[in-house]
């Protein structure tokens, strides 16, 4: 019993002096591998600190494993804009499992690594996946609300050509609203779900705003 406590660890120590090591390559492959502006380097940041923040309630949790997953988690995007019926989740968990396994991680580690990114994007999935994917799913989604929520899903519109508002068909406000209303049905933690109240009801504060000036000028226009 002592030696098997003491390999774990032991084990626990060497993967914390491995990811001093070797956080700054994880970082700057996980950077090269994202090429659209919404899922940059400041999103990968932003969701690695929601997470570990959420992760200080949880002892438990393996924070070395899931700072790994927040840092690759979109790690698979180039796969899915270059062919929209590749998951990205499912792409970079094969991706990221790889490269940590080239880095000299043992296979377990890499292997749960790569389960919370394949969970990462769906609730259904990141509920069976555990709690580390619970976390960096909310962590993830945290990104949906609040005034950073309304800046990427504008970016989300831009790229795809979309108005700020119209009655019928995609725009911004409907991406905006179905983030929100995604954010707030679907988080897990009670940490995620406080850290969301105040930017859900600022980014309904702006969008009831939005719908006023711009669903106006489009009712003038008939």
């Amino acid at each position: 019993m002592y030696t098997e406590i003491y390999t774990r660890r032991t084990l626990r120590r060497w993967r914390g002096e491995k990811m001093l090591r070797d956080r700054q390559a994880i970082m700057d492959y996980a950077f090269s591998c994202v090429e659209d502006a919404s899922h940059g380097r400041d999103h990968i940041l932003r969701v690695r600190l929601s997470a570990l923040s959420i992760a200080e309630s949880y002892p438990e949790a393996d924070r070395d494993a899931l700072e790994c997953a927040c840092i690759l988690h979109d790690c698979g995007r180039p796969e899915q804009i270059a062919d929209a019926r590749v998951s990205h989740a499912q792409a970079g968990a094969k991706k990221a499992e790889a490269f940590l396994l080239g880095r000299g991680f043992e296979a377990g580690f890499a292997a749960r690594v790569g389960a919370w990114i394949a969970a990462h994007s769906s609730p259904e999935m990141a509920r069976m996946a555990g709690l580390e994917a619970r976390i960096l799913f909310d962590a993830d989604k945290l990104e949906m609300t609040g005034a950073v929520g309304v800046l990427r899903a504008m970016m989300y519109s831009v790229e795809a050509g979309e108005p700020i508002y119209a009655p019928e068909g995609e725009s911004f406000y409907r991406t905006a609203q179905n983030d929100l209303a995604f954010a707030r049905a679907n988080l897990f933690t009670a940490e995620a779900k406080a850290m969301a109240a105040d930017r859900l009801q600022r980014m309904e504060e702006f969008l009831s705003a939005l719908i006023k000036e711009a669903g106006s000028a489009e009712a003038q226009s008939v």
